[in-house]
């Protein structure tokens, strides 16, 4: 018996939604400079900051969300030229939890600014 394709794909999306996999990445331009994307997948959530140098740079956090008061980096992963290392390091998880806070406050302050914007 042959299931119709657009049947296989909602049995299959059903399928992962009941397993809890599930992905929402959402993408934010804060400058000419830089792209940061939010990936949460459940157990495994990231940040993603793609730079002008071609340098893109994944912090692996815990936590719920973005918001949270104290993110926990787990560690990061920087591809450059094709490159990919990961970096577990104390000292670099102290920066990279300084870059994610930043990253993180000028996200909400972008769509603080965005939503009085759209309600004027």
């Amino acid at each position: 018996m042959k299931i119709p394709r657009n049947l296989g794909a909602i049995v299959f999306a059903t399928g992962l939604a009941l397993s809890g996999c599930s992905e929402k990445t959402t993408c934010y331009d804060l400058s000419n400079e830089e792209i940061v994307c939010i990936k949460e997948i459940v157990g495994n959530n990231s940040m993603i900051i793609t730079k002008t140098d071609g340098r893109v740079i994944e912090i692996f956090y815990s936590g719920e969300s973005v918001d949270s008061e104290s993110p926990i980096v787990d560690y990061i992963e920087i591809n450059e030229g094709g490159n990919k290392k990961r970096y577990d390091q104390p000292e670099v998880l102290e920066e990279a939890t300084k870059q994610f806070i930043d990253y993180a406050k000028r996200l909400r302050e972008n769509e603080v600014k965005e939503g009085l914007r759209k309600l004027q």
